[in-house]
């Protein structure tokens, strides 16, 4: 992990106190760790899509299409020009979010946050397309350092 990441989490960790975020062991990805209220979860998610591309995953510790889901972005991640967070949410421990936030209906359900907004381009499963994914997730991350991203969206 890089100095800025570290330096992120710290700040994030600091200033949300009991709203903050802790690593999944498992994966490179981070769980909400804050009170089960949307408003808890909205002020994580701004603080850590401040000036990051921010993938949020309604997901669940039994779902098997979830751990595919996760398998792939560890993948994804991994690749040259994508620099992306992943931020879980088991929908079992924060059931008010999940139902609060959006209607999910199924795991995994995916959304994707730029700069505190969410992005028009959602997914439930896991991604059938990895290539095509990844090029509209490097989109996202030029977007982040100042290009436009250009509005494909990929077929999850």
């Amino acid at each position: 992990m890089d100095r800025r990441t570290l330096l992120k989490a710290f700040l994030a960790s600091a200033l949300l106190g009991p709203f903050g975020l802790r690593a999944a062991a498992a994966s490179s990805r981070q769980e909400y760790s804050g009170l089960d209220n949307l408003a808890a979860f909205q002020t994580a998610l701004a603080a850590q899509s401040a000036d990051a591309v921010v993938m949020n995953v309604f997901h669940a510790t039994w779902c098997g299409p979830c751990k595919v889901l996760f398998a792939q972005m560890d993948e994804i991640r991994r690749q040259p020009g994508v620099n992306i967070q992943v931020l879980g949410v088991d929908i079992d421990q924060y059931p008010n979010i999940a139902k609060a936030s959006l209607p999910v209906v199924a795991t995994p359900q995916s959304s994707f946050y730029i700069y505190g907004q969410p992005q028009a381009y959602k997914f439930s499963g896991p991604i059938r397309n990895v290539p095509e994914m990844t090029r509209y997730l490097r989109e996202l991350t030029r977007a982040v350092h100042g290009d436009q991203p250009g509005g494909h969206q990929p077929s999850p």
